[in-house]
């Protein structure tokens, strides 16, 4: 790589590296929660070859390809026609994938950048798939305001960028090579220039004949010759070819996991999907009955099969209130350094939670307070509990000792954070497990013979795992939905 390239690549990633950040950090403030939106609009502009007179151009067709998405998925919805899913979706996605390329082909300057329809149908489809209808009007302003700022800011922020560097630097740009290119040709026209009367003299002499030899090699000459200017007249078309290719490889990307199935799932059937449950037991006794309890819900929801468990206790480990940080958002991680940053990870890798307390005084135990106040990380991360199955559990020393209201408080704490809540199965159908510990009303009733508490335990661990099954296998275990920030303000 020459001298000059080197420079220009180091003066474009200084470029990304001051632009790509600043949006990254504060795109909440233009009401655009959706910042990889304008990430991939931004790619696809520079792709396009990053020029002033192409953003209009790629900024509209941006927005055709979210709006011919939304239109792809609602029909995928409707299922208009009588026939197995995944052949609906294969005939719905060829009919809108032939005239995608048509109504790009029809010279309208302002809509004619396949690539770029391409694109927004691909960000449509990753970002309103699995969204009720009711939604989709906000979320196609926010969508629609980072397509047209990842072109029009992002995309060109870094372009000029880039010339201004290249400029104060006085690194030779492709336009100023070319000029320098000028002189050269002006002198070798002026050579030609010259040289032309005594090229007519040469011509109007009379030409010996040429042998069999030269003939053949003037043949060889003239294929070569145009084979290299078929190749130079084709390079423009494959660079477009292979743009379309690789937005064409993002869409399947997006398509294999959201339109194989009826709903945008994985197409298999929820009993093949592996899920992982976690059973966090707030009791501060390590061998108390709240545990018990748990430990029957866990392996409950592991006969359902395909399913990991993981009990976490509480009990002893070091938990710090949480600080009620000033910002609005934690900023993605919890500056307290203690066990909680152990099971972040955890909680993010799971696919449902089963929550176990003993009643203190009518709600959950101070151990798991300390737990769930510390999850405020997580919900204001864009809701990385959102979709995760939670079921409840709650032990008290008599049968009706604060069982239900503390289950309630756990409850209605979880569905902070867009979780998804079951109860205990159909064979009870209750709030949550109850369970009935050994003290106060019968010290010799045991966790272990309390038959009906079991039984509630047994529901909440089953109930947790087929629904997890259920959301995985539908395609909205990793959806969240956004919040109209004007909502609420004065």
């Amino acid at each position: 790589m020459k001298k000059t390239n080197i420079i220009k690549v180091i003066l474009l990633a200084v470029s990304v590296a001051v632009i790509v950040p600043l949006w990254g950090t504060f795109h909440s403030y233009a009401t655009v929660e959706r910042a990889w939106v304008a990430f991939i609009s931004a790619a696809v502009f520079f792709a396009a070859g990053h020029k002033l007179k192409d953003i209009v151009n790629v900024a509209l067709s941006h927005i055709l390809g979210m709006f011919w998405g939304m239109g792809v998925l609602y029909v995928m919805q409707q299922h208009l026609i009588d026939v197995n899913a995944v052949v609906y979706s294969l005939i719905v996605l060829a009919v809108f994938g032939f005239f995608s390329v048509i109504v790009t082909s029809l010279n309208i300057k302002i809509i004619s950048h396949t690539p770029s329809l391409f694109a927004g149908w691909a960000v449509a489809f990753a970002a309103f798939g699995g969204a009720e209808l009711s939604e989709w009007k906000d979320i196609s302003i926010d969508v629609g305001l980072a397509l047209v700022i990842g072109v029009v800011v992002i995309g060109t922020g870094i372009s000029q960028l880039h010339l201004l560097l290249m400029k104060l630097l006085k690194v030779t740009g492709e336009a100023e090579e070319a000029a320098e290119a000028v002189p050269e040709k002006k002198t070798a026209a002026a050579a030609d220039k010259k040289a032309a009367p005594k090229a007519k003299a040469a011509e109007k002499a009379p030409k010996p004949a040429k042998s069999k030899a030269d003939l053949k090699t003037e043949s060889y000459i003239a294929s070569y010759a145009s084979d290299e200017t078929v190749e130079v007249h084709n390079s423009e078309y494959e660079n477009n070819i292979q743009e379309l290719k690789s937005t064409i490889n993002d869409l399947r990307n997006v398509l294999s996991t959201r339109a194989a199935a009826p709903a945008g799932g994985s197409g298999r059937s929820y009993a093949d999907e592996r899920v992982k449950i976690l059973g966090i037991c707030g009791s501060p006794h390590k061998k108390g009955s709240t545990i018990n309890y748990l430990k029957k819900a866990l392996e409950a929801a592991q006969e359902i099969g395909n399913v990991e468990v993981e009990l976490i206790e509480l009990a002893g480990k070091e938990i710090h209130p949480c600080m009620g940080c000033k910002s609005d958002k934690c900023g993605g991680t919890c500056r307290i350094d203690d066990f909680m940053q152990e099971l972040y990870p955890k909680l993010r890798e799971c696919d449902g939670l089963i929550l176990a307390s003993p009643s203190y005084f009518g709600t959950f135990s101070g151990q798991l307070k300390l737990f769930l106040d510390r999850l405020r990380v997580m919900r204001h991360s864009n809701f990385e509990l959102g979709n995760k199955v939670v079921g409840t559990l709650a032990v008290a020393g008599r049968r009706h000792g604060g069982q239900e209201i503390t289950n309630i408080d756990l409850i209605q704490s979880m569905m902070r954070h867009n979780t998804i809540i079951v109860n205990d199965g159909t064979a009870v159908c209750q709030l949550g497990a109850t369970g009935w510990s050994h003290t106060f009303d019968d010290p010799s009733i045991q966790s272990e013979t309390d038959d009906y508490g079991m039984q509630t335990a047994v529901g909440v661990g089953k109930r947790v795992a087929e629904v997890a099954k259920v959301i995985k296998s539908s395609g909205l275990q990793n959806i969240t939905y956004q919040y109209n920030q004007q909502i609420g303000k004065r």
